[in-house]
């Protein structure tokens, strides 16, 4: 009875494995069959993943399949989605789709389908692009990955920013020259490598927030460069004449185009780094005396006239000439000392924005009497002349030399007594002064003298 068993389970299982010989194989063979799909997405003008927002935008998706039935006719439907949202992109409050029929010619290949659309908006977006296959209208496979980077295409988002120089020297505040060359480098962000690109800039006044003027035309340059990293930067040089430009600030405005379009701009007019600044300097002058401070003083062989030159707004770290020469108030000419000026210079370096120094002038004013002497000073920087005063009527800047010279003190020399003449009288002639002094004391004494002698002889004549 057993054996009976045993035998009836191996039948059984050799039919069971018959089963699995005849029908594993179609299963497989099933499976394998059922279609796939696979999509790239590109900018469709270049191939790449980045793209910049432009009115006229085209996405392809290429769309690779497998398992495909030879001589089945497909189709394939795509829409743009939105990653941030995971929604369909909408462009104009319509979304954005394609399809295209296809004959398979081999069991595995592929199709593309381009997206055209205005995408000027979409700076800073990713786009993924969702695919789905359909075979006699039913739904045979589909590609739907919002995180799928072969889906995704990016729009680049460039940014600018600005900062101009002195070229010269690279600081923000520059003295009105004649040549002058402000450098703006501009540094950028987010552009796509390999990809050409044109900077344009010009020169804006700030206090109109309009193009700055140089004899009536515009101060503007543009360079090309092939962007080699996402971020960098290029610079700009605009060289102008610049020399009726004190007190004024300039503002570079920057544009940067990518085939035409532009991409990125920087236009705020109040923006310090895209500024520069055009010092204009003035000197106030006060002339003294020396000596005592005076505005007066005596035409003496040797004087010094000390001139104190306030400055405002120089450039701190700049040096500087001051030049100083005294005029001659009457005539408004140089004044001419043994045939030659009297000028004197003094070089320094600002060590702040406002300040001041001084100038002497020693020279011999021994003929200036009642003349008035005023000094006129210029202050250079790098040979240029950036601030004067030279007005002839300015009294701070005026000295008056005093009519009389102040001689040394001289000593008197003894002079012997002269005879005067005495005065008559009626009790007779007065003594005269000077000469007959001597004569007179002599007389009297002789006189006293034989008065003397005659008193004792009457004495003795009487006694005896």
């Amino acid at each position: 009875m057993g054996r009976k068993y045993v035998i009836r389970i191996l039948a059984l299982l050799s039919v069971i494995s018959l089963f699995f010989n005849l029908m594993l194989p179609k299963a497989s063979a099933e499976i394998e069959k059922i279609p796939s799909l696979k999509t790239t997405a590109t900018n469709k003008a270049d191939g790449g993943k980045e793209m910049h927002a432009k009115e006229s935008i085209t996405i392809q998706d290429k769309v690779e399949y497998t398992n495909l039935v030879v001589g089945k006719e497909y189709t394939v439907k795509g829409k743009l989605m939105n990653k941030v949202i995971n929604k369909p992109l909408l462009i104009d409050g319509k979304e954005v789709t394609a399809e295209t029929k296809f004959t398979a010619k081999e069991t595995n290949g592929f199709v593309t389908l381009d997206f055209p659309f205005v995408g000027a908006e979409q700076q800073g977006r990713e786009v993924v692009v969702f695919e789905e296959l359909y075979e006699d209208g039913v739904l045979v496979a589909t590609h739907a990955d919002i995180n799928d980077v072969g889906q995704t295409v990016r729009f680049v988002e460039p940014t600018i920013k600005t900062t101009a120089t002195n070229k010269a020297d690279g600081g923000k505040e520059m003295h009105a020259k004649d040549s002058i060359t402000i450098q703006d480098k501009v540094e950028y962000k987010d552009l796509i490598v390999g990809k050409e690109y044109v900077v344009k800039g010009k020169l804006m006044n700030k206090v109109t927030n309009k193009p700055l003027l140089i004899d009536g035309k515009e101060v503007t340059t543009e360079t090309k460069f092939t962007a080699k990293e996402k971020n960098g930067f290029v610079t700009l040089d605009f060289p102008f004449v610049g020399a009726e430009q004190q007190g004024r600030e300039v503002v570079v405005f920057e544009e940067v185009y990518q085939d035409g379009v532009l991409v990125a701009i920087q236009s705020d007019i109040n923006d310090v780094g895209q500024t520069v600044r055009f010092v204009e300097p003035t000197i106030k002058t006060t002339a003294t005396n020396k000596a005592d401070g005076g505005k007066e003083m005596h035409a003496n062989e040797f004087v010094t006239i000390q001139d104190k030159v306030e400055y405002k707004d120089l450039i701190i770290g700049k040096e500087y000439v001051a030049k100083g020469k005294l005029m001659d108030k009457a005539t408004k000419k140089p004044l001419l000392v043994d045939g030659k000026e009297v000028a004197v210079e003094s070089k320094f370096t600002a060590k702040e924005k406002n300040g001041s120094i001084t100038l002497d002038f020693t020279f011999n004013a021994s003929k200036l009497q009642g003349k008035e002497v005023v000094v006129f000073e210029k202050l250079y920087q790098d040979d240029i002349l950036v601030a004067i005063n030279v007005d002839i009527e300015d009294a701070d800047h005026t000295v008056k030399f005093k009519a009389e010279k102040l001689g040394k003190p001289q000593q008197e020399k003894p002079q012997l007594e002269q005879p005067k003449t005495g005065k008559t009288s009626k009790a007779g002639t007065l003594p005269a002064t000077g000469g007959n002094m001597y004569f007179t004391w002599f007389s009297v004494g002789a006189g006293l003298l034989l008065l003397t002698l005659g008193a004792i002889l009457f004495m003795k004549r009487r006694n005896a």
